[in-house]
Formats: C-alpha cells, structure tokens, sequence
C-alpha cells in the first residue's frame, strides 16, 4: 500500500505514547519469503515511528523523510522494509536493512537516470558498476569503444549493498552530493581513477592512496601501513573514485580522523619537519595534496643526469607542502624562502569559530569549504570562479583563465582587512603575476633545450617537442648538466623541478605567496645568469638567457628579490 502524505501529516502532529528504534530482526514465517509478507497501513508505520529518531544523525526519521523523493513520489516504509503484517510493534521486518538486503537497486538500477533541482544528472550507468546480482559490470567509454579501462563508478564491489556510505536511507540528496560528484575527486572518467586503480594488483601501487577509497582509509587509519590491493577477485574490473566514506564517517556527516594527529612527510622535508603541524579536519585534504616528493631528492641525488624526470616529479597538487614550506628546491638556506608573517600554516589561526567551524577545521576546510559564508556551497571546493576556462585540460587551465569572482569573500574578509582587504580583481592581478613568472620560467628552460609538458609525465624531454609517440626512452632521459648554464645539473633540473610543482598548484600564489615567488625568483635568476645575482633589473626589462641569445622579459615586481 503507498504512503498516504495526509495521514502521515496527521500523525507527525500526535504525540505517540511509545516507538521501537529499530524494525526487529529480519525474518519470515516458513513458506512465506520476505517479499510477499503482505503490507498493512503506512499510517500504522507512523503511529509509533513518527517521532522515532535516528541512531546516526539525531533526528526524527519522519521528519527527514518528508523532504525525500520517497516520499513525494508515494515511496512508503514496506516499499523498503517490505510488509508489516509480521510486525505489530515486535515482530521482525521482512528486510529491516534494506540497504545491506540489496533493496536498493531493485529501483536504482544502473539504466536510471535522475537529475538534481538544477538540471545536472546525477545517476546514470556511472554510478554503478555492479549490476543488481553483485556482478562487476564493464562500463567502457562509449566515445571510445576501444578503451581498455572502464568508467570509475560510485557503487563498486567494495560498497555494493551499502548506499549508506554516502546517502541517508531516510533523507533527500543534499547539494553536497552533486557538488562533489563534478569536482575532480569523484569525476568517474578522469584518468586518475580510470587508469590508476590498483585495488586488484593488476595496476601500479600508487594508486591505491589517493586513488581509491578503501586505500585512503587504510591510509587515514595508519600513515605507516604497506597498502596492498583490496579486491578479491582478480577480475574486478570496478574503479573507484573518492566517496564520501573517505572523509565522513557515516551520513551524520561527522568527518574521519587521521591517525596520529598529524600527516607524516612522506619524504626529507626542506625545512626540516618529519610532520606537517596538525590541522584538524584539514588533515583529510593534506594527506593526499602533500606530494610524493620535495627538491631534496634531486639535492641529495648522485646524479640527476640521464635520470626520468618522474623520479624527482612532485605529484599533482602539493599545496600542503608549498603552504608549509616543506617542498621546493631551495638554491639558498631555507631561511631566504621563508614567509613568517603567514597565517595560512599557523594553527589555531584559521578556525576558530568566527564564522561558524570549529577550532579543529583547519585552512583547507575554512578557505575552500565555507566558500560563501555558509555551507550551501561547500563540496564545490572551489573559493573562486574563473571566466575563460578552457574546456580542454592543458596542464594550464586554471593558470591561464581570470579569476571572475571570489566566492570566498566572507572567509578572507575574516583576516585580510584594510589595506589587505582581497578582492576579485587584486586576487586576479596577484594571479596574472604569478602566471607571468612561470611564463618567463618555462621560455627560458625552453631556451636551454629542454621542452616541457605539464600534463604528462616525464614531463621534460630533452628535444624541441613534447610528443610522447616519438620514442619510449632516450628522449626522457635529460642530460641536466650539459643545458645547465654553469655545469651545475641539480641546480638546472632544480629549476625544472620548481616550475612543474608550483604550475601544478594552480593558488601557490595565494598558499603561500613569498614561498613561491622566491623560488621562482631563484629559478629564473639561475637558468639566465647562471648564478643568484639577485637582481634581475625593473619589471619588463629583456634578459637574455646566457649563451643562447633568446631573450624574456623580467616579470617580477622592483629591481631585486622578494
């Protein structure tokens, strides 16, 4: 029988001489199967669940499943549990989970399509990739019909029959969902998760971290466990992508801990520091976004000469360790790079409840998930929108588009005030600068013989072309202290190194803005001269990167260094 919204209503406004947190066990008579115990009134579900509350998130099952989709579709208690004929206030339920009974998907199928109040589509054959038996499925791009890796998907052999993971069985999809389903965390045909998955041994190891769900919160769980493929069967063809398992610990929303406090510096830090300090929620975020390694591996290297770049490569987006100093090569002592007077990286100062976090949020969580001064907009991740973004990923998107308005305004206005006050269009300018510092950075590495590719490892090739297809080693294999200007290889290959982990952070700027253009400074001032002059003359004066005759401009501000 359908839920009857009126007598529902009715019942929400009776109060109710006692409930039962729970639907009893799951049962049956015998002869009879869960699915044909037969229904009794809805209203009957009402009478002593109706003001029933969650064990999860606190409140009133009813008053969140009004709001659902269940309900305005006339979804109705035994159309999940099943029938309630055995029930009478004690007896067991046909299916008293029926999540874990696989209830779900005998309506969310994998052929389902659903789209959110705006119109965006947020369940199609991405979301599964199971079918209803359990089955792992293969769901190949269908724009490139030869592609050997399958979609990511959200439901996958590690959470099938557990949409809780993700979803309150009695509650609406919230914005959160689809935010974080069009970020690039759970984008199901990014590469990322496509091609790197390694949860069944088949695929490299260095996927499972960052990856994966299930290997982040083995991670999370222990920094120092060896993390090993999860899946069982070797023919999983499943992928994930990252759920919302891998921050929150359930659909109260309340977000994972990071065991020890603090994340572990996976490698020598320039600064010393074994660990980054503790940052709360934050933690979460810098775990992955710490990068594999710092310029210390290309200083402390025997030779850097003939070597595949992607043994020094930092990784992606390692803004914790360009926030917290911890990365960079260095030409100089740490202390000529360091930026004292930053609030970013100091904990306690991001926070502390001013706008509504806690003092266990740390700057991650504050500048990029209380975006508009409220959580509406907080799985979105992003503090700024940008106009003429390309559609196309180059390695340079974000880098090359402008900054159109700053939807973090509520949050910077909390510490940069007066003549710090951060607007849209300084945020641009401070942008447009640090674009031209790579611009210069990457001609005259160029000038030097050496062609880069920002997305694609190795990234460096010691021809004039970035063509992958051409060959398979010896172009890779650059001779960094032949280009270097002064025979000095790790200086050369650390310039190299600089230039790819600040483009790969498309806010370095803003994470730490003095780390970044001294290091960036020092880069440039190297491979031109061929030593750290320290001037580089008025902004827009023609330097001639030495022996080669080609010419940049000096994009940085006054005659000498930040």
């Amino acid at each position: 029988m359908q839920i009857k919204k009126s007598s529902v209503m009715l019942l929400l406004s009776l109060s109710t001489a006692a409930f039962l947190s729970g639907c009893g066990a799951s049962s049956k008579e015998a002869g009879v199967l869960p699915s044909d115990v037969a229904k009794v009134s809805e209203s009957a579900c009402a009478q002593c669940h109706g003001s029933a509350v969650s064990s999860v998130t606190g409140v009133s099952f009813y008053e969140t499943f009004k709001d659902s989709a269940h309900f305005t579709d006339n979804i109705g208690c035994q159309d999940c549990h099943g029938g309630g004929s055995q029930h009478n206030g004690v007896g067991p339920m046909p299916y008293a989970n029926p999540d874990q009974a696989g209830r779900c998907v005998t309506c969310h199928t994998a052929a389902e399509k659903i789209v959110d109040a705006d119109g965006v589509q947020i369940m199609t054959k991405k979301h599964f990739g199971i079918d209803a038996s359990g089955n792992a499925t293969s769901l190949l791009d269908p724009a490139d019909p030869t592609s050997e890796a399958p979609y990511a998907t959200y439901v996958t052999s590690t959470s099938k029959n557990n949409c809780r993971l993700c979803h309150d069985p009695h509650a609406a999809i919230t914005p959160q969902h689809s935010q974080w389903a069009e970020t690039g965390h759970a984008s199901t045909d990014k590469p990322v998760f496509r091609q790197f998955d390694s949860g069944n041994g088949v695929k490299g190891g260095c996927g499972l971290k960052c990856h994966t769900t299930t290997g982040f919160k083995t991670f999370i769980g222990n920094q120092s466990a060896t993390l090993k493929p999860f899946k069982t069967d070797p023919n999983d063809t499943t992928m994930e992508v990252i759920r919302c398992d891998a921050c929150h610990q359930d659909y109260s929303w309340k977000r994972n801990k990071v065991s020890g406090g603090a994340i572990i510096i996976p490698f020598t830090a320039t600064n010393g520091l074994t660990s980054l300090p503790a940052a709360g929620d934050s933690n979460l975020c810098m775990g992955c976004h710490i990068g594999f390694y710092s310029g210390t591996v290309i200083a402390d290297a025997t030779s850097v000469d003939g070597v595949k770049f992607e043994a020094f490569s930092p990784h992606y987006k390692a803004s914790a360790s360009i926030m917290y100093e911890v990365n960079g090569y260095e030409f100089q002592a740490h202390s000529a790079y360091t930026n004292t007077g930053l609030k970013h990286n100091t904990p306690g100062t991001l926070g502390n409840g001013a706008l509504g976090f806690g003092t266990q949020s740390g700057a991650c969580v504050v500048c990029h998930m209380w975006v508009d001064g409220t959580n509406q907009n907080s799985h979105v991740m992003e503090p700024v929108t940008y106009t003429n973004l390309a559609a196309t990923a180059n390695g340079r998107n974000k880098i090359d588009a402008n900054i159109g308005a700053l939807t973090a305004s509520a949050v910077c206005a909390a510490c940069h005030t007066g003549s710090y006050a951060i607007t849209a269009a300084s945020l641009d300018s401070a942008k447009q600068q640090f674009k031209a510092e790579l611009d210069a950075l990457q001609a005259a590495i160029a000038a030097r013989g050496i062609s880069f590719d920002p997305i694609d490892g190795p990234h460096y090739f010691k021809d004039a072309t970035t063509d992958q297809t051409l060959s398979t080693g010896s172009r890779y294999a650059v001779n960094w202290t032949s280009v270097a200007p002064d025979a000095n290889g790790k200086h050369m290959a650390g310039a190299a190194y600089n230039l790819l982990v600040l483009l790969k952070d498309s806010g370095a700027y803003v994470h730490n803005s003095r780390y970044t253009h001294t290091l960036l400074y020092d880069s440039l001032d190297y491979v031109v001269n061929g030593a750290l002059t320290g001037t580089l003359g008025a902004q827009g004066a023609t330097l001639t990167v030495g022996g080669t005759g080609v010419t940049v401009a000096n994009p940085f501000n006054g005659a000498s260094r930040p």
